[in-house]
């Protein structure tokens, strides 16, 4: 049976600041929306983060109040809260002060220093003082967590006198997008290349980002394979180096005239048996000889791949039509002097 080819090919097409776009390819047809939908889903809802979970003002008592020489109102001061982005290091929660006072455009960087607490955003707007005795004092309670936790599933905390609970919004992603293009392996067009853009707050990076989740799926998968005697997938022979695999490349041309006639060679060469354009009797015969590649098969003269078993002469002809089409051939025989 035909084995699934994994992908190979992970790369970083652009990026800025924390938004990256990744390109990854070639998926097998139809996986490119399988994988895409599973990884932005856990990219949007499973990633932790840290964020604001109560606000205690001085001299309010409720949400539905103001402050006195406050533009703002304590409803949107908190929205404004909602969306400060930390780093929290500690496992407990920890409280931020903030005391200002005067005439002035309160920003977060205006909150006391903590040792356990990295502040991202913080030239972000909480509150503007319009009078020159105006003062504001407000504590936070921020900590770690995991997207995102309304106020209505969390009654069981036990709250101080004052403080008001805000709806917590942990995930460190902010937007994901992905496209499915079609490219070509060999002779199949039907191949799919998932390019995926990833914006996060600036916690994380999009590329961490993008590890977690897929860290996270292959962890809910793998207990499933357990019983598995047989791997119905396979991995490509030729695989981009390490240290190259992210950096940025230009888009791959998927129209085969737009490819180079080097590209083109290490194109073919790289499609696996499975997907080479013979019958699937062939296909058995070479897989079991250990020609997994059509780079691997090139390596072969005629004498050799006769030699193999149930490979007759007609199959030979058969492996060097195939080779044409993709302008290689067998590797020539060696004449004895």
């Amino acid at each position: 049976m035909e084995k699934i080819p994994v992908p190979n090919s992970v790369s970083l097409l652009a990026e800025d600041g924390n938004e990256a776009t990744f390109e990854i390819s070639p998926y097998f047809p139809g996986y490119g929306p399988t994988l895409g939908n599973a990884l932005r889903r856990v990219l949007l809802s499973s990633l932790p983060g840290a964020a604001v979970t109560a606000v205690r003002i001085e001299g309010v008592d409720h949400e539905f109040s103001t402050v006195a020489g406050v533009k703002e109102d304590v409803v949107s001061i908190l929205l404004n809260l909602k969306q400060l982005r930390l780093k929290v290091h500690s496992e407990n929660p920890v409280e931020l002060t903030l005391k200002v006072k005067g005439e002035k455009i309160v920003k977060a960087k205006d909150f006391e220093k903590n040792a356990e607490v990295e502040i991202i955003n913080k030239d972000m707007v909480i509150a503007t003082l319009t009078d020159p005795k105006a003062e504001l004092i407000l504590r936070v309670t921020a900590k770690n967590g995991r997207g995102y936790v309304p106020v209505e599933t969390r009654e069981e905390e036990s709250r101080d006198l004052g403080e008001i609970a805000v709806d917590a919004i942990y995930t460190p992603v902010e937007r994901v997008s992905f496209n499915v293009e079609n490219v070509r392996v060999g002779k199949e067009t039907e191949f799919h290349k998932l390019i995926m853009t990833i914006r996060t707050d600036g916690t994380i990076s999009p590329r961490e980002a993008l590890s977690q989740a897929a860290s996270i799926l292959e962890d809910h998968f793998k207990e499933l394979v357990s019983d598995l005697k047989e791997r119905l997938t396979i991995v490509r022979e030729v695989a981009p180096i390490a240290e190259e695999a992210l950096k940025p490349i230009p888009v791959v041309a998927t129209v085969e005239k737009e490819l180079s006639d080097e590209d083109k060679d290490l194109e073919a060469k790289s499609l696996p048996i499975q997907r080479f354009s013979v019958s699937t009797r062939i296909q058995n015969i070479l897989e079991k000889e250990g020609v997994r590649t059509v780079a691997g098969l090139v390596q072969k003269n005629r004498t050799q791949l006769l030699d193999f078993e149930g490979m007759g002469e007609k199959a030979v002809q058969e492996i060097e039509e195939a080779l044409k089409d993709l302008n290689l051939a067998l590797r020539e025989e060696k004449i004895e002097e």
